[in-house]
C-alpha cells in the first residue's frame, strides 16, 4: 500500500532528523528514542536514505574514483623514478666512497633509506588502489558439517549424575533466558 501525501511528508522529515541526528553521532537507540519511534523504524529511514543517496550519486562515484585512481597511478610513477634513481650516502655533504672488494677501485656507497621509502609507497600505493577498487571486501564463510548439511552438536550426557545434570539444565535455561533479554533490549 502506498503511504499518503502526508504520511509521505511525515516520513521523509523524520529521515531527514535521522540523517542530522546520524551526523551527530547518535546511536539508534537515541535516536528512535528521541523520535518516538522504533529501532527498526530508524534503520529503515537510514538505509532507505543511504540507498536513495547511492543511486543519485553513482556516476559521481564512478567519476570519481577514475580520478582517485589517475592520482594513485601519477604517485606510483614518481615513486618508481625514485626507486630507480642511485642514491648516494652523504657525510657532511660528501659522497662517501668504499674500495670495492671485487675490483679494488673505489665506489659510492649506496643510501637504501630513499629506496626503502619508495617501496613503502609503492606499497601504500596498491594498498589504496586496492581499497578503492573493492579488492580488499571481507569474503564470506560458510561453515557446513558433514556433506555440507548443518553442523549438529551432539552430547552426551550419560556420565553425568542427576545433580549435575540438574545443573546443567538449569545453567542452559539461564543462559537462554539472558540472551533473550539482551535481544529484547537490542531490538
Amino acid at each position: 500500500m502506498k503511504p499518503t501525501a502526508s504520511k509521505r511528508l511525515e516520513m521523509e522529515a523524520r529521515t531527514e532528523r535521522v540523517l542530522d541526528m546520524k551526523r551527530l553521532g547518535f546511536t539508534y537507540r537515541m535516536i528512535a528514542k528521541e523520535l518516538g519511534v522504533s529501532v527498526a523504524t530508524v534503520h529503515k529511514d537510514l538505509s532507505r536514505e543511504l540507498r536513495h543517496l547511492a543511486a543519485a550519486n553513482e556516476g559521481k562515484t564512478d567519476e570519481w574514483r577514475q580520478l582517485e585512481l589517475q592520482k594513485l597511478d601519477a604517485l606510483e610513477r614518481e615513486a618508481q623514478r625514485v626507486l630507480n634513481r642511485h642514491h648516494a650516502v652523504l657525510y657532511k655533504g660528501q659522497v662517501v666512497q668504499a674500495t670495492s672488494p671485487m675490483t679494488g677501485q673505489k665506489e659510492r656507497l649506496t643510501d637504501d633509506g630513499p629506496i626503502l621509502a619508495a617501496i613503502r609507497e609503492l606499497r601504500a600505493i596498491s594498498d589504496q588502489r586496492a581499497r578503492l577498487l573493492g579488492l580488499n571486501a571481507p569474503q564470506h564463510l560458510e561453515h557446513t558439517g558433514k556433506e555440507s548439511g548443518p553442523i549438529k552438536h551432539e552430547y552426551d550426557f550419560s556420565c553425568l549424575s542427576d545433580e549435575e545434570l540438574e545443573a546443567e539444565i538449569v545453567r542452559t535455561a539461564e543462559g537462554i533466558t539472558g540472551r533473550a533479554a539482551k535481544q529484547g533490549e537490542a531490538g
